[in-house]
């Protein structure tokens, strides 16, 4: 099985998410391209790592199929508090505070991410 590797950013001066299209650890930077895709009229961005706050897509989706990266926001079936998806060193693998990822993922919906949606969290303190 073929996992992919990939990244999204939170861009801390415009607020917004950008998939990632490149990553340079020598130089850490990382690029994204904006624009309309459906025009042709596409621009590289470049950003340096301290600008930006990389998450990285943790191999696996939601019950509805959508991707699930470090920061997202999900709940979960049977327990319907919202909790964030981090790196947890202890299992090596990411989970929630409740949760290891791996154990029910067609119970899991992701419904919002911390820098988006920060307000979905404040049920979780």
């Amino acid at each position: 099985m073929i996992r992919n590797i990939k990244f999204r950013a939170w861009t801390k001066e415009q607020k917004q998410m950008v998939e990632v299209v490149e990553l340079n650890f020598y130089q850490a930077t990382m690029a994204s391209i904006y624009g309309d895709y459906a025009s042709g009229e596409r621009e590289w961005d470049l950003k340096d790592f301290e600008n930006v706050e990389l998450m990285q897509y943790v191999g696996l989706k939601d019950k509805n199929g959508t991707e699930i990266y470090e920061g997202d926001v999900i709940v979960w079936e049977y327990n319907e508090i919202p909790q964030e998806v981090k790196w947890d060193n202890s299992i090596g693998g990411y989970s929630t505070k409740r949760y290891h990822l791996w154990r029910a993922i067609n119970k899991m919906e992701v419904i919002g991410n911390i820098y988006e949606n920060p307000e979905l969290l404040q049920e979780e303190k």
